[in-house]
């Protein structure tokens, strides 16, 4: 499962995903990384779009044992793609700590990726401008407003 998610071989991992939908919480390395934070950390942008089909938003959430999250190796990495994606998955930015909401944030300012960080915060904001905003709109929005001020 490593060598797969490590080297972006989907068609041999989508079946054992689909064989064993816990697969997707097994961890690979001693540092505890699943497939996902393998695949984000490689910058496997394909892979990780098909392995989130298959996944829940929380098994998308489980840090390794440093603390990282998938989209937080993405963003060390530089890999714009995938942090736009995870980001965008199933309210995944809603579900996030603040903690991990402000690390991300962190990442995103050392790697320069003000953009995508500002896309993903004002897209949030504008589609759900009907309903009340969720607790966790109001870290996005701090964190929109720095990035702002910081470009």
């Amino acid at each position: 499962m490593f060598w797969c998610a490590f080297s972006g071989e989907w068609s041999k991992m989508e079946p054992i995903v689909k064989n064993d939908p816990n697969s997707v919480r097994f961890q690979l390395t001693e540092l505890g990384d699943t497939a996902l934070h393998v695949a984000a950390d490689a910058g496997n942008t394909t892979f990780v779009k098909e392995l989130t089909k298959l996944m829940k938003t929380e098994d998308q959430l489980i840090p390794n044992s440093q603390g990282m999250l998938p989209v937080h190796l993405a963003a060390l990495s530089a890999h714009r793609a995938i942090v736009k994606h995870l980001c965008s998955q199933q309210h995944l930015l809603d579900k996030m700590a603040y903690e991990d909401i402000k690390k991300l944030f962190f990442m995103a300012i050392g790697n320069d990726m003000f953009v995508n960080h500002i896309v993903l915060c004002k897209n949030h904001v504008d589609r759900n401008h009907d309903q009340p905003p969720p607790p966790s709109y109001y870290n996005r929005r701090i964190i929109c407003t720095l990035v702002q001020v910081a470009s």
